[in-house]
Order: C-alpha cells, then sequence, then structure tokens
C-alpha cells in the first residue's frame, strides 16, 4: 500500500545485501547498486526516510529500514563514500526524535504517541539500532545508552502485547544483541525465547497480529529466535 513502499524497499535491498556477501555475482551487484542508489536519492534533508522514494518527510520507522540496507549494502562493499554520509545524516535524524530518557518520538517533530512504556519499545529499539547501524556503539553515547537501558526495562511489557509486535521485537533482538552491555542480550533472550515459541500455532505458524498475515509473524518470529546462531553477516557481532 501507500505506506509501504520504502519499508519493503529497505528490507529487499538488505536482503539483496546478504545474498551478494554469500554468493556474489554481477548481476546481482548491480541490482545491489541501483537499490542503495534509490536510498541515497531518497533521504530528506533531516537525514531520514518515509513512505515513498522521494526526499520529503521522514519517520524513525522507516529510517532504520534504509540505515540497516545501507550498513548491509556497506559491509560488501556497496554503497562508499555516500553511504557513509548518508548514515551519518540518519544519526543526526535519529539523534532529535530522542525524547529523552531512552524513549523516541516517531517524527524528529516530536509528539508523545508511542515514547513511553512498553507501546515505546518499537520505537526505542528503530533508534538504537539505527544508532548502531551506523555506527555508534558506546554505551556511554547520549542517545544509545539511554535507548538500551530503556528496551531492556520495557521489553518484557511489549511481549506481552500485540502492537507492532515483530516489528518492535525484530529491532529489539538486534539492539539487545549488539548491544555493548553483554547482559543485555542474555537478560533479552531469557524472556523473549520462552514468549516466542509460545505463540507459536498448531500449524507451526505464528499469527502476525496486525499488518501482513501470518507468513509475516512465521517470518519475524523465526529471524528473532536464529540471532545468536549469527547465520546471517547482518546478525553478525
Amino acid at each position: 500500500n501507500d505506506y509501504g513502499n520504502m519499508y519493503g524497499h529497505g528490507f529487499a535491498t538488505l536482503f539483496l545485501a546478504e545474498c551478494y556477501g554469500m554468493e556474489p555475482s554481477e548481476p546481482l551487484r548491480r541490482s545491489l547498486e541501483a537499490a542503495i542508489d534509490l536510498i541515497h536519492r531518497s533521504q530528506n534533508a533531516e537525514g531520514g526516510w518515509r513512505y515513498q522514494p522521494v526526499p520529503v518527510d521522514a519517520d524513525i520507522s522507516v529510517t532504520i529500514c534504509q540505515v540497516m540496507a545501507l550498513r548491509a549494502a556497506w559491509n560488501v562493499g556497496v554503497g562508499g563514500k555516500a553511504s557513509v554520509e548518508a548514515s551519518a545524516r540518519a544519526i543526526a535524524y535519529v539523534r532529535r526524535c530522542a525524547t529523552g530518557g531512552g524513549g523516541f518520538s516517531y517524527t524528529a517533530s516530536g509528539g508523545s504517541w508511542g515514547t513511553e512504556g512498553p507501546e515505546g519499545v518499537p520505537r526505542a529499539a528503530a533508534g538504537a539500532m539505527s544508532l548502531i547501524g551506523a555506527g555508534v556503539t558506546a554505551a556511554s553515547d547520549p542517545h544509545l545508552g539511554p535507548a538500551l537501558r530503556f528496551i531492556r526495562r520495557h521489553v518484557g511489557g511489549h511481549l506481552q502485547g500485540t502492537q507492532y509486535l515483530w516489528y518492535g521485537q525484530y529491532y529489539a533482538a538486534q539492539a539487545m544483541f549488539h548491544s555493548p552491555e553483554r547482559a543485555d542480550w542474555t537478560a533479552y533472550w531469557n524472556l523473549a525465547a520462552p514468549a516466542l515459541i509460545a505463540r507459536q500455532m498448531n500449524d507451526g505458524s505464528w499469527p502476525a497480529l496486525e499488518g501482513p498475515g501470518p507468513a509475516y509473524g512465521t517470518a519475524m518470529a523465526l529471524i528473532i529466535l536464529q540471532i545468536p546462531n549469527q547465520y546471517l553477516p547482518i546478525f553478525q557481532r
């Protein structure tokens, strides 16, 4: 739909980068370069991205998808200086979305919706992983450190809910796995693994709860549960 184009592009570009990194070919590289070029051209003046591939407005939930695509491609030698510069602008945008105390607003213009408690986990996780994916990794960082603590404090409550469950947990899991405080991952895994497994249906699928359907819920659950195996390069420490 009209709200999904750049979400899909970010995830598809990440997938292309992972494939190219493991099985490189010239046709695949050309496709990846074109996909990254579109991300470069779609970044707005604030440093973020929005639903459509035009540099107009931005929000943190679309921005994280592009940041991780840029990082995955950069890891395999695609994107170069333009991706480094785009990532630096994205860091600045994400910092402007920070609300204090570890939360992040949906856009840099602020607003309190979805910034506190368990419902704030998806945006806090998007903010944390945007920073990590763009190269900010110090626990002492004034925005990353509080975001990681926010996620750890509220992720258990988010696991019991339904709003943006899979999207939020997908990025929360990555943030906890890549946290400079290794205890964050242990605490997350001890909560999340049994909670996610308990949601599996008798036919082996996971319900989507919102959005695209059970294929989405199942894919997200399986990706989260395999993160500690580090099969995909983007999840490797």
